[in-house]
């Protein structure tokens, strides 16, 4: 049945956009579980291979800009420099960067829904 089939296929969409909020539980998941989902169904449900590369990028983007802040951290903390600053306020800025991609995670997901 058609109509049974577009449910599936939404519901497989929903699926992909909802599943980098796995980056709460582990960072890495948040592109791991949608690289997964995107890979098995990229050929076999129309729009998810364009929600799968969009999801993808963004957040292939977010985890490169985790790893160099943590990088800096590590440099400036290894270097002994002056990197105070920084330091002291690196839970406020961890805590950004796991809003700003709840936020597009989010935006992406009304989009995707609400997007014929």
């Amino acid at each position: 049945d058609k109509s049974a089939r577009n449910k599936a296929d939404r519901l497989i969409k929903i699926a992909l956009l909802v599943s980098p909020l796995l980056f709460l539980w582990r960072p890495f998941m948040g592109g791991l579980a949608p690289a997964i989902i995107w890979f098995m169904y990229r050929q076999k449900v129309q729009g998810i291979d364009e929600a799968g590369r969009k999801t993808m990028r963004l957040q292939v983007i977010w985890l490169i800009a985790l790893m160099l802040f943590f990088g800096l951290l590590l440099a400036l903390e290894t270097l002994d420099l002056e990197g105070n600053w920084l330091s002291n306020s690196s839970p406020a800025i961890i805590v950004g960067f796991y809003l700003a991609n709840f936020i597009l995670i989010i935006y992406q997901l009304v989009k995707g829904i609400f997007r014929p």
